[in-house]
C-alpha cells in the first residue's frame, strides 16, 4: 500500500492484534500497524489465501459504532469496479467480530504528503504530470458515477514515478452507510485546506466539481509550497475557503505557465458552475499552451491587491449575527474532531421576551427551541442561528418548563405542556397531546416515530409520535425491578436508550428497548450521546464528556469536563442539549447558591440559609422554627431534614436518613408541634410496617427534638408526599403517586395502625392537600381546567368543591385562623397572593393581596415557601437570579480538546 511503515513501526495493542486476528483468522493475519488516519488504522497484513501482503483498513470503533456493517459493505463494493492504473483497487471489504475494514494492495512508496514534507515544492513538470494523472483517474471514476470527495496529498500514492489516488470512494461510502449521521462520529469527511467551499457548507450534494477544486488546491500547493488557504484554525481556513478568492500561483511563483496558473484559479472558483466542468477539462487547459482564462484570472489577481473591506451583510452587529456568520462553516465544523478554538455564543431574552429554562437543539444543530415569554405570555420559541430573530410558535402557549425534544427529522418538537405531553410542528400546526405526563418530565424521539417520555421518578413510557396507546417499558437491573427512571436519550439504531435509573444512587445505563435489559455504564444526571461521545452532568452542573461506543455500550476513555454551570431542574434534571452535529446549548446556572429567607410584613427580607439543595421548607406551629429538607454533599440525591431556629439562627440536623441512602425530605409538622412527617425510600433495613410498602417513597414521622427513630407509616405503592396533618393529629395527608398519575390525595393514621385511604381522586392530578384549621376543609390544586388552580372542599368529604385561583394557582397554605388562602401564581415574576375567605355552608370569596413578588422562586410540585399562622412572615427557597439567555458551543467537543 502507499502508506509505507516508518522506520520502527508502532505495534497495536497485544489486545486489538489478537482481536483481529481471531476475528480474521483464515483470511488475513495482522503483522504489524502502519498508522492511523481520519477514519481508520492501518495495518501490514497478510492475505493467506492469495500468499500476499495487502494494507488493511480497520474503521474507528466511534465511526463503525454508527455504522451497518450490512449498508457499508454494500456502499463499498460500488468502489470495488474501479480498474484503472493511476486508482489504487479494492481487494476486499466486510465485517468480522464488530471490526469494519476494507483492504487495498501494499505497495512500497510513498505519498505526496510525505514529498511534500521533505521538498515543499516540486518541479513544474513534476506537479503537472502528477495532477493529469489524479486528474485521469477522477475523470475515469466520475463517469462511474462515482466522486471521491478526499482529494489531498495524504491519499495521492506516489509508486514507480507515478500517481495512484487511494481511498477512492471509501468517504461516499461511509457517508452513505451512516445513513447522513457521520456528525455522531466526530470525524471529518475531509481536510479543510483542501475541501471545496460546497464541502465547506455542508451542501448536500457535491459533485465531481468539487474533485476538481479539491484537485486543484493539491496542485497549488506542489507549485507554491502551501495550500491556496491557510490560517491559525480551521475556522479561519474554513472561513477563507468560503469568502476569500485564492491569490494567484504566480504571486508566490513567477515561473508557473500562464497557462497553468489560468486554469488553477479557474479551478478554484467558488461556485461549482464557474469551475472546469470535468477532469478532463481542468487536465485539458493544464496540456494546453494556450489556453487563458481572463475572468478568472483577473478576479483572483485584483484580490491579491484589494483592500476593500467585507459587504455590510457580513457585519455582526449582535452576538447572534456573529453566529449567523459562523454558521456558515457549519459543515466542517459539525464534522472535525481537531482541536479549535470553540465558537460560542448567546441568545438572549430582553425587556419584552425572557427566555426559560428549557431548550433543545434540532439534530443538525442549526436551530434552537426555547420556552420564553413575550409580554408575559408563554410560548415556545424558535430561533434559527442563521437568522437574528426568534419567532414564537402558534399553539404553544400552555407549555411549561420540563421537557422540550426534536423529532429526528428537526421539523416537530415535543413539549410538555401542564398535564400532557404534545407535539407539535415548528410553524405550529399538527399538534396533537401524546399523553399524561407529570412534575419532571423528560422524554426522547427516535427512529420510527417512537417517543419514549417518563413523568419525574416514574417508569419509561413509549407512544407512537402520531398518537396512539401509550404502553409502559420494562426493565430488568439484576433481581431490581427500579421504579425510577428518567432523562431517556435515543443511542444509534433506536434499540436502546441511555437513561437514569434511581436516587439516592444515581446512576446512567443503558436500557435494551426490547428486553428491557439496563446496564449502568456511568454516574451522573441528564444523558445525551453525541459523535461517539457520552454527555452527562454532575450534580454541581458540570458537563462531562467521554468517549462511548453506542454499539456495545461501553465507554471508551475518562471522562473530561466539557463547562460548567448548567442550570439543573430539581437538581437532577439539567437545561442542556447537545445535538447529532455536536452543537451545544445551555442554560447557564446562576451565580451563589439557593437560599432559605424569611419575609417580613413591612417587606424586609432575610436569608437564613444557603445550600445546594434546599428543599420544602415548613415552619412550627409556634413560628419559631423551620424545618427544612437538605440534599447531602456527597453528590447523590441523598437529603435529611435540619430545623432552624428563628430566634437564634441556629441550624440542626433532625434525621440521618441522607447518610443511609434514604433521601429524606418534605418535611410537615404536627399541630402541637411535638412530630415531624417526611417522606424517604424505603430499605430492606426499614421493613413492612403493616400493609403493602412503596419501593420508592414512603412516609415516616419523627419526633421534632430528634429523641427517637424514624417510625414508617403504611402507605399503598407509589410515591408517597406528605403535605399536612388534620388539627387532632391522628391523620396525615399526603399526595400519592405524583410521578405516575394521574395524582391523588390521601390520608393515613399518623401512628400506623389503619391502612390510608383516598380522599380526592380525580381523572385529573390533585396536589398539595391542606386541611383549614377547624379540620372542616381542604384546599388543594388540580389540572381540571388545563392549568393549576386551587379549590377547597369540605373535609374529609364529600361535597362540591370551589375554585379559588382565577389565572392560575398553586400550593396554598391556610392562614389568619382559615379565613385566609395564601398560593403561589406563576408567570415571569412569581407571586405569592393571599385571598380571604369566609367559610359557611358555603364559600364566600373576598379581597387578594399580594404577599411576596419574585422571579426566583424554585419550581416544586410541593410548596417551596410556608406562611407563619398570622399571615405576616414567609419562608422561601429561591434559586440565584438566572441569566436571561442560552449558550450556544457550534462544536463542543473542539471546545473539550482545547
Amino acid at each position: 500500500m502507499g502508506f509505507p511503515a516508518p522506520p520502527e513501526p508502532p505495534l497495536p495493542s497485544p489486545d486489538l492484534r489478537d482481536e483481529l486476528n481471531a476475528a480474521l483468522t483464515g483470511r488475513y493475519r495482522i503483522e504489524r500497524e502502519l498508522g492511523a488516519g481520519g477514519m481508520a488504522t492501518v495495518f501490514l497484513a497478510e492475505d493467506v489465501k492469495h500468499k500476499r501482503r495487502v494494507a488493511l483498513k480497520v474503521l474507528k470503533p466511534e465511526l463503525a459504532a454508527v455504522l451497518g456493517a450490512e449498508r457499508f459493505v454494500q456502499e463499498i463494493t460500488t468502489t470495488a469496479s474501479l480498474q484503472h492504473p493511476h486508482i489504487l483497487p479494492l481487494f476486499d471489504s466486510g465485517t468480522a467480530s464488530g471490526f469494519l475494514f476494507y483492504v487495498m494492495p501494499f505497495i512500497e512508496g510513498e505519498t505526496l504528503r510525505d514529498k511534500l514534507n521533505r521538498e515543499t515544492q516540486l518541479g513544474v513538470d513534476e506537479a503537472l504530470r502528477i495532477a493529469s494523472e489524479v486528474l485521469d483517474a477522477l475523470e475515469y471514476a466520475h463517469t462511474h458515477g462515482i466522486v471521491h470527495r478526499d482529494v489531498k496529498p495524504e491519499n495521492i500514492l506516489l509508486h514507480g514515478g507515478h500517481a495512484m489516488v487511494a481511498d477512492f470512494g471509501i468517504a461516499l461510502a461511509v457517508s452513505a452507510a451512516a445513513g447522513g449521521r457521520m456528525t455522531e462520529t466526530g470525524l471529518s469527511l475531509g481536510t479543510p485546506h483542501y475541501m471545496s467551499p460546497e464541502q465547506a457548507t455542508a451542501e448536500k450534494e457535491i459533485t465531481a466539481r468539487s474533485d476538481v477544486y479539491s484537485l486543484g488546491s493539491v496542485l497549488y500547493e506542489m507549485l507554491t509550497g502551501q495550500p491556496p488557504h491557510s490560517g491559525g484554525s480551521a475556522q479561519q481556513v474554513i472561513m477563507k475557503i468560503i469568502t476569500a478568492p485564492a491569490e494567484p500561483v504566480t504571486v508566490h511563483r513567477k515561473s508557473v505557465p500562464p497557462n497553468v496558473a489560468a486554469a488553477v484559479a479557474k479551478s478554484l472558483e467558488k461556485l461549482p458552475a464557474d469551475r472546469f466542468d470535468s477532469a478532463k477539462a481542468f487536465a485539458a487547459a493544464l496540456g494546453n499552451p494556450s489556453y487563458t482564462n481572463a475572468a478568472a484570472y483577473g478576479t483572483a489577481a485584483r484580490s491579491a491587491v484589494s483592500t476593500r473591506p467585507l459587504s455590510r451583510p457580513l457585519i455582526a452587529t449582535s452576538a447572534l449575527a456573529a453566529a449567523a456568520i459562523a454558521v456558515a462553516v457549519w459543515g466542517w465544523l459539525g464534522r472535525t474532531p481537531a482541536p479549535a478554538t470553540p465558537v460560542q455564543f448567546f441568545i438572549t431574552g430582553d425587556s419584552a421576551r425572557s427566555v426559560g429554562e428549557a431548550a433543545a437543539i434540532s439534530p443538525d444543530g442549526r436551530t434552537v427551541v426555547f420556552l420564553g415569554h413575550l409580554h408575559d405570555t408563554a410560548s415556545l420559541f424558535v430561533q434559527r442561528l442563521d437568522e437574528l430573530v426568534a419567532t414564537p410558535i402558534p399553539n404553544t402557549s400552555d407549555a411549561t418548563a420540563d421537557a422540550i425534544f426534536f423529532s429526528p427529522d428537526g421539523a416537530a418538537v415535543a413539549f410538555s405542556a401542564g398535564q400532557n405531553l404534545k407535539r407539535v410542528r415548528l410553524d405550529g400546526s399538527d399538534l396533537a397531546v401524546l399523553g399524561s405526563i407529570g412534575v419532571g418530565t423528560s422524554g426522547a424521539w427516535g427512529p420510527g416515530d417512537t417517543v419514549v417520555f417518563n413523568s419525574y421518578g416514574g417508569t419509561l413510557r413509549r407512544v407512537n409520535a402520531h398518537g396512539g396507546v401509550v404502553t409502559d417499558i420494562a426493565m430488568h437491573a439484576g433481581n431490581d425491578q427500579h421504579p425510577f427512571l428518567h432523562s431517556p436519550h435515543f443511542l444509534p439504531g433506536g434499540r436502546s436508550v441511555l437513561c437514569v435509573m434511581g436516587f439516592p444512587s444515581i446512576s446512567i445505563g443503558v436500557l435494551d428497548l426490547g428486553s428491557g435489559n439496563y446496564r449502568a455504564v456511568a454516574h451522573g444526571y441528564s444523558p445525551t450521546y453525541s459523535r461517539g461521545h457520552l454527555f452527562y452532568l454532575t450534580t454541581d452542573g458540570t458537563l462531562m464528556t467521554q468517549r462511548f461506543d453506542a454499539e456495545r455500550g461501553d465507554t471508551l476513555a475518562a471522562a473530561v469536563r466539557v463547562v460548567d454551570g448548567v442550570d439543573m431542574l430539581f437538581g437532577s434534571l439539567g437545561h442542556y442539549d447537545v445535538s447529532e452535529s455536536g452543537t451545544l446549548v445551555y442554560r447557564p446556572r446562576g451565580t451563589g447558591n439557593v437560599s432559605l429567607s424569611l419575609f417580613e410584613a413591612d417587606g424586609t427580607k432575610r436569608v437564613l440559609m444557603r445550600g445546594r439543595g434546599l428543599w420544602v421548607p415548613r415552619i412550627s406551629p409556634d413560628g419559631r422554627t423551620v424545618a427544612v429538607g437538605s440534599y447531602a454533599e456527597s453528590g447523590d440525591l441523598a437529603g435529611d431534614i435540619w430545623t432552624y431556629d428563628l430566634r437564634t439562627g441556629t441550624d440542626q440536623r433532625l434525621t440521618t436518613g441522607g447518610q443511609a441512602g434514604q433521601d429524606f425530605n418534605d418535611a410537615v409538622w404536627s399541630r402541637d408541634g411535638r412530630r415531624v412527617a417526611f417522606d424517604g425510600l424505603e430499605t430492606a433495613k426499614s421493613g413492612k410496617a403493616g400493609g403493602e410498602q412503596s419501593g420508592g417513597q414512603v412516609l415516616f414521622t419523627v419526633p421534632a427534638d430528634g429523641t427517637a427513630k424514624p417510625q414508617l407509616i403504611p402507605t399503598p405503592r407509589g410515591a408517597n408526599w406528605p403535605t399536612d396533618w388534620t388539627p387532632d393529629d391522628k391523620y396525615i395527608v399526603f399526595v400519592h403517586n405524583l410521578a405516575t398519575k394521574p395524582s391523588t390525595i390521601w390520608m393515613v393514621r399518623s401512628d400506623g395502625k389503619d391502612e390510608a385511604r383516598p380522599i380526592v381522586e380525580s381523572a385529573f392530578d390533585v396536589l398539595g392537600g391542606r386541611v383549614s384549621p377547624d379540620g372542616r376543609w381542604l384546599a388543594f390544586e388540580s389540572t381540571e381546567t388545563g392549568q393549576h388552580e386551587v379549590y377547597v372542599q369540605p373535609f374529609p368529604g364529600p361535597g362540591a368543591r370551589v375554585r379559588v385561583s382565577t389565572t392560575g394557582g398553586a400550593s396554598p397554605v391556610w392562614t389568619r385562623g382559615g379565613r385566609e388562602l395564601v398560593y403561589r401564581v406563576a408567570g415571569r415574576t412569581d407571586q405569592l397572593v393571599g385571598v380571604e375567605l369566609t367559610l359557611g355552608a358555603t364559600v364566600g370569596i373576598g379581597a387578594r393581596r399580594v404577599l411576596v413578588r419574585d422571579q426566583n422562586i424554585i419550581v416544586s410540585p410541593l410548596a417551596p415557601y410556608d406562611v407563619t399562622s398570622d399571615g405576616r412572615r414567609v419562608v422561601l427557597i429561591t434559586s440565584p437570579p438566572s441569566p436571561n439567555r442560552f449558550a450556544v458551543v457550534l462544536d463542543v467537543l473542539a471546545s473539550r480538546k482545547r
